[in-house]
């Protein structure tokens, strides 16, 4: 049977590649081209994921490695990570080297490199089972376009199981590349880079040693012949793996910073374990029902499954011992990573990479043996050359468009990195903006804000970081993801943590959403009712100002001089820093609105404004950009009495203040003139004053 299968696939192989020569003409330009398109393809992924990249998890590990930065410290003594120190490193290190503007940018590019990190390990799988250089090539073009761009949940993102089957992709290549362990030197760095691959693997998820073992036990065997240092390297190759997983436990042990670790490593890791209330027994009906779930909704891979054990079977006695230890291998590697999502009790999307990368391998075999029938002279068949495009465009194709346009678009358009962050900032909700603006008259980027939130995303909106290293509530309230929640979830100490954090940032502002309400009776909810005032609500978002802060905002300066507005338009200030508190009747905004606007006169170009309209339910606050787009309005029933208003112009933004709440705010820039449109007289009783520093004048 095994000698049939041999002869169908001589006549596959054959039979398919002089159809694709006789439907190509011979160009010298083959190989160029095919270099150059994949060039730019990988620019489009790039720019795909500098937008897909910003997913859920990332946008915590970018707060959480941003208040590292800000505050020092250990990446558990910032926040809650029940993972190993390598992906909040990453992060770490694309902060700067983005900046906060080209930060997911940088991320995007990292997608990329463990895409073809993967994407190499599925070509030398390939080659070892018999492939051609160019089918190995065109089996990576596959692997790197399906974890870049396509609709795929796990595509285009760096999740913490992204950066595993990288690392374990990483261990396989080297352990298969034989000029690695050419000279004494290079055995050394190669058994290194094997056993600190798998060991950081586990190190960072503990169920990856399901993959991880495989690998290793693969890598022991392929050389175990070889020696690096004074012990062969099948006892090598361990040793240093066991260094790498507790790599970290020693070095936090040695820093002073154990107990932050273990409660975030160890004990919360164990937690999202237990906190299911799954048996073992329950685990494995669940994993068995996804497995048909997931195979049910991909019936062509299942199908692909399927062929790749049929012919594993079939060829088995005609294998050498490699080449069964390399199935094998792709076998351990799949059936470990169903272990893994298994023991993990959670089937999120994103998770289904462990999955991705072992079928890949599987794939990669099955081109190894259709391909070892393939002719390889890339001068009599130079359109092989075009084998890498050709795939890479069915991959697109097979696995959704969406990405791939969603790249091109962004390639054709933009111009710079801070042109990505403008169109990013245009889509932001009005109220978002308003917040932000009334942050930004009391601090400044970077500064600590108190939230009482489950999301990461409104850190990166407000550009703050958070004042308390508990990033989410679910922390405080012992909230295990997708499983139970209570008291015996919260760490021991929590509360006495939460309020050392918040003496040591002494936050200026406080922010939670409506939909996520403080819970009442905690020690979070005292410290809100002592400690802030609320100064603006418009029923989707809260924000509160520290007691000092919020009195300040609601009574006019003791210093503040009396002046006449005058004529129906009047400069107020030549470089913003002013105060302005005055009463408004709002039976005069009938003649016309009262209209603030903030910017220099000789820049030729729209200035952000505030304007005060009437309307049957009071007035109406409305603002807009410096493009001259509306952007929020706010309305507030107070009915025709007049108002105390005050109109303040930080170096950094403005706000306009009824009766001391805010009901709008706008960004400026700095040393912008305020100029009051006046012209229905509804001001009066005015007077002026300078502003404290933490409005930055």
């Amino acid at each position: 049977m095994g000698e049939r299968l041999d002869r169908a696939l001589d006549l596959i192989g054959d039979g398919s590649l002089a159809l694709v020569q006789r439907s190509w003409w011979m160009r010298r330009w083959f190989a160029p081209m095919t270099s150059a398109v994949l060039v730019v393809l990988a620019f489009v992924a790039v720019l795909r994921m500098e937008a897909s990249a910003a997913d859920y998890d990332p946008q915590y590990m970018r707060v959480l490695v941003e208040r590292t930065m800000a505050y020092g410290g250990s990446y558990y003594e910032n926040g809650i990570h029940n993972k190993g120190p390598l992906e909040p490193a990453v992060y770490e290190l694309a902060a700067r080297l983005g900046g906060d503007g080209g930060f997911w940018f940088v991320i995007g590019v990292f997608t990329l490199l463990v895409s073809v990190c993967v994407g190499v390990a599925s070509a030398v799988f390939a080659i070892r089972a018999g492939a051609s250089i160019a089918l190995g090539a065109a089996v990576a073009a596959m692997s790197v376009a399906h974890l870049t761009l396509s609709n795929a949940d796990y595509s285009g993102v760096l999740y913490a199981r992204n950066m595993t089957v990288a690392l374990l992709s990483v261990g396989f290549v080297v352990a298969a590349h034989d000029a690695a362990w050419a000279t004494r030197r290079r055995r050394i760095a190669a058994v290194a880079t094997v056993g600190i691959a798998t060991g950081l693997a586990v190190q960072t998820l503990f169920t990856a040693c399901f993959t991880a073992i495989p690998v290793l036990i693969w890598a022991m065997w392929t050389r175990r012949r070889d020696r690096a240092w004074r012990w062969p390297a099948w006892i090598e190759m361990p040793t240093v793996s066991a260094v790498g997983l507790l790599s970290a436990p020693a070095y936090y042990a040695a820093s002073g910073s154990w107990r932050p670790f273990v409660d975030g490593w160890w004990v919360y890791a164990r937690w999202m374990s237990s906190g299911t209330g799954r048996s073992l027994g329950n685990q494995i009906g669940l994993g068995w029902d996804s497995l048909f779930d997931f195979y049910r909704e991909r019936p062509a891979l299942a199908g692909l499954v399927q062929v790749w054990l049929i012919v594993t079977a079939l060829r088995w006695r005609q294998l050498d011992g490699a080449a069964r230890a390399l199935r094998l291998l792709a076998a351990c590697w799949f059936a470990g990573a169903w272990i893994e999502l298994v023991l993990s009790q959670r089937y999120s999307s994103h998770y289904f990479v462990v999955i991705a990368v072992p079928t890949m391998m599987m794939i990669s075999t099955l081109v190894g043996d259709v391909g070892r029938r393939w002719p390889t002279d890339s001068k009599r068949w130079p359109v092989i050359a075009l084998l890498p495009l050709l795939v890479t465009f069915a991959t697109l194709k097979a696995g959704g468009l969406g990405p791939f346009a969603a790249g091109v678009d962004a390639a054709s358009t933009i111009t710079s990195i801070d042109d990505l962050v403008a169109r990013r900032d245009a889509t932001t909700e009005g109220h978002t903006n308003v917040v932000a603006a009334s942050l930004d008259l009391v601090s400044v980027g970077g500064d600590p804000l108190l939230m009482w939130t489950s999301y990461p995303w409104p850190y990166l909106d407000y550009d703050r970081v958070s004042a308390t290293r508990y990033i989410w509530k679910s922390f405080l309230l012992g909230e295990i993801y997708l499983g139970r929640s209570g008291p015996e979830y919260v760490l021991p100490g929590t509360w006495t943590r939460f309020a050392a954090d918040l003496d040591r940032t002494d936050p200026t502002a406080f922010v939670v959403d409506a939909v996520t309400p403080v819970e009442p009776d905690t020690p979070f909810a005292a410290r809100v009712e002592e400690d802030f005032e609320e100064v603006f609500d418009d029923g989707t978002v809260s924000l509160s100002y520290r007691n000092d802060i919020a009195r300040w905002l609601s009574t006019p300066s003791a210093s503040s001089q009396p002046f006449d507005l005058g004529p129906s338009t009047v400069v107020l200030a030549e470089a913003g820093c002013r105060r302005i508190d005055a009463v408004l009747d709002p039976r005069d905004l009938t003649g016309g609105p009262l209209v603030a606007e903030f910017g220099h006169a000789s820049a030729g170009s729209q200035a952000a404004s505030l304007s005060i309209s009437s309307s049957a339910d009071g007035v109406i606050i409305t603002r807009s950009n410096r493009t001259g787009a509306t952007g929020y309005a706010r309305s507030s029933t107070v009915g025709s009495d007049p108002l105390a208003v005050s109109i303040i112009a930080g170096a950094r933004s403005a706000v306009v203040v009824v009766d001391g709440e805010i009901l709008g705010a706008v960004l400026v820039e700095p040393g912008s003139e305020v100029v009051l449109h006046d012209d229905a007289g509804a001001l009066s009783e005015a007077s002026r004053s300078t502003l404290p520093a933490f409005t930055g004048c």
